[in-house]
């Protein structure tokens, strides 16, 4: 794989299982953002507020998008 193919396929595949847990609406609020200007630093912003910051595995918005809905699928598991 070239790229963020990778990054792409994870999360394709991550959002087979968000799409049964959470709504339509709630997919959509969710995003990431780069809050380091440049160095490669991301946060996801879940649909009910939820803040994940220091995203191990992020380098770009594809894998901080995958890896924030599989802590918060995790999370949900558990409710």
């Amino acid at each position: 794989m070239t790229g963020h193919e990778y990054c792409r396929t994870l999360l394709m595949d991550v959002m087979k299982d968000v799409r049964e847990k959470f709504t339509p609406e709630e997919i959509k609020a969710a995003w990431t953002w780069d809050d380091s200007g440049g160095r490669k630093h991301f946060v996801f912003h879940g649909p009910h507020g939820e803040y994940l910051y220091n995203l191990k595995m992020s380098d770009c918005h594809w894998s901080a998008k995958a890896e924030g809905w599989m802590l918060l699928l995790e999370r949900k598991e558990f409710v």
